[in-house]
């Protein structure tokens, strides 16, 4: 699951990301999430010139950076059968 936004997230430790899982699948800045597990991950949000944006709603779910432009949500995913 992805979405495009005008702004820059950057995984920070201790998010887990899946190229530290698998260095040479070519994906990067992705959170990994196992199966049946949740995760909680901390993003700094950043414009395009690299300036923490704080305080503010991302529009996406009910998201909003601290005072220092960092985002922290917990995600899980989960087996569904077709």
């Amino acid at each position: 699951y992805f979405f495009e936004v005008c702004y820059k997230a950057t995984v920070l430790p201790p998010t887990p990301k899946l190229e530290d899982l698998f260095p040479s699948c070519g994906i990067k800045n992705a959170i990994a999430v196992p199966v049946g597990k949740e995760v909680e991950a901390r993003l700094l949000i950043t414009d395009a010139k690299g300036n923490p944006i704080k305080n503010t709603s991302l529009g996406v779910y009910d998201l909003k950076t601290d005072n220092a432009g960092i985002v922290s949500f917990k995600a899980r995913v989960v087996r569904t059968e077709c």
